[in-house]
C-alpha cells in the first residue's frame, strides 16, 4: 500500500509540475524560433523533463513507464538541437503518444486512488450447527459469524461485530442439486452430507457479501434466508470441488468507496439530457422581429459550455475533460475521464 501511495504522489507531482513545463515546450514544436535565447530556454525545458522523468519513471508501474516514451524522445532531440518534424511519420508518431500522455496518466492515477480507497472487509465464521427437520426434511442451518474493517486491525478501535443467521435449503433444492445423499458414512451425520454444508456455506459467504457491498448488515440478527424450487437455480450453481468449507473459516469482501460508485458518468449524463429539456431547452434559440425562432449562434459551443458547467458540477475536480483531442482523421469535440475511469465523447 505504502509503494502504490509513493507511486500516486509521483504520478501527481508530474501532472502538477513536469507537465505543464512541457505543454508550454511541446506549443514551440513546429514553429519557427525567433532567436538563440528561446532555443536555450527550451533547451533547458527539455533537459530539466527528461531528467525527472530519468530520475523518477522507475519507480512506477511499467505501463505507466511506457506512457513516457514519446516525451522522452522528443526532449533528447531537443536536448540535442535536432530538429523536429511534425508531418514526419516517425517524429509523428512520438508527438502523438507524448499528446496522450497526460490523458493516459490521469486515467492510471484516478485508477490506482480508487484501488486504495476502497476497503475490504473480513468475515470470519465463528460458529454452526445443522440438522434435517423432522417434518419436512429440510436442511436447516445456524451460522455465526463476526465481521471487521481490515484497517482497523492491529488498532485501537479493533473491535468486531457479531451476527447470525439461519439458512433453509428445501429437501426438494438437495434434490435438484443432487446433493441430497451420502457416499459415504464417515461423512453423514444425522443425514447431513460434507457437500450439503459446502453448499450452505457458500450460499451464505455470497449473501453476506452482497449485503455489505449494499451497506444493509446491519442487524446482529439477519432475516432468516430460504432456497425453495422458487428461487434457486435448476442445477447446483458451484463446483464443490472449489468450494473450500467447512474448513475454511474467513473470507474477505472488497467494498467500493460509495462516492466513486455514485459517480457515474452515464447517470450524469442522463441527468444533463433530462435538465436540458426541463431548464435549458429555449436557451439555444432566440427571437428576431417578424422572423420568429431561430438557432443561436454556435449552438454546439453553447451546449459543450452547459455539460462542461454540469459535469464541474456534479464530479468538482475530480474530472478532466479535453477539448478537440485529434482522433484518426478528425477531432473529439470533448473527452471527459471521471475518477473511476469511465470516459465518453
Amino acid at each position: 500500500m505504502g509503494v502504490q501511495r509513493e507511486q500516486i504522489d509521483l504520478i501527481d507531482e508530474f501532472l502538477g509540475n513536469i507537465w505543464p513545463i512541457w505543454s508550454e515546450l511541446r506549443s514551440k514544436i513546429g514553429h519557427l524560433k525567433s532567436d538563440q535565447k528561446d532555443q536555450e530556454i527550451e533547451k533547458l525545458r527539455a533537459v530539466y523533463v527528461s531528467d525527472w522523468i530519468q530520475k523518477n519513471g522507475h519507480n512506477l508501474p511499467e505501463n505507466v513507464q511506457k506512457e513516457f516514451v514519446g516525451i522522452s524522445f522528443l526532449c533528447k532531440k531537443l536536448k540535442n538541437d535536432e530538429p523536429i518534424e511534425i508531418g514526419e511519420e516517425y517524429d509523428g508518431r512520438f508527438l502523438a503518444k507524448a499528446d496522450l500522455c497526460y490523458v493516459n496518466l490521469k486515467s492510471y492515477l484516478n485508477d490506482m486512488k480508487k484501488e486504495i480507497s476502497g476497503k475490504q472487509i473480513i468475515v470470519t465464521f465463528i460458529d454452526s450447527s445443522f440438522k434435517r427437520s423432522f417434518e419436512t426434511d429440510n436442511l436447516e442451518c445456524w451460522l455465526g459469524f463476526s465481521v471487521i474493517d481490515s484497517s482497523l486491525i492491529r488498532t485501537p478501535r479493533e473491535r468486531a461485530s457479531v451476527h447470525r443467521i439461519k439458512l433453509v435449503i428445501t429437501e426438494d433444492v438437495l434434490d435438484k442439486w443432487g446433493i441430497n445423499y451420502y457416499s459415504s458414512m464417515s461423512n453423514v451425520t444425522e443425514n447431513i452430507s460434507k457437500d450439503m454444508k459446502q453448499v450452505a456455506f457458500q450460499i451464505v459467504e455470497d449473501h453476506i457479501s452482497e449485503q455489505l457491498k449494499k451497506g444493509q448488515l446491519k442487524e446482529k440478527k439477519l432475516p432468516p434466508l430460504l432456497k425453495n424450487t422458487k428461487n434457486s437455480n435448476d442445477s447446483l450453481p458451484y463446483n464443490l470441488k472449489n468450494i473450500l468449507y467447512p474448513d475454511k473459516k474467513t473470507f474477505t469482501v472488497e467494498i467500493e468507496d460509495d462516492n466513486l460508485i455514485n459517480q457515474s458518468l452515464e447517470k450524469c449524463l442522463e441527468d444533463f439530457a433530462q435538465y436540458i429539456k426541463s431548464e435549458e431547452r429555449m436557451s439555444f434559440w432566440r427571437s428576431e422581429k417578424g422572423k420568429g425562432k431561430k438557432w443561436v449562434s454556435k449552438p454546439e459551443k453553447h451546449a459543450k459550455i452547459l455539460l462542461q458547467t454540469f459535469l464541474n458540477g456534479r464530479f468538482g475536480n475530480s474530472i478532466d475533460t479535453f477539448e478537440e483531442i485529434k482522433s484518426g482523421a478528425g477531432y473529439v469535440d470533448i473527452f471527459i475521464i471521471t475518477p473511476n475511469r469511465e470516459s465518453n465523447y
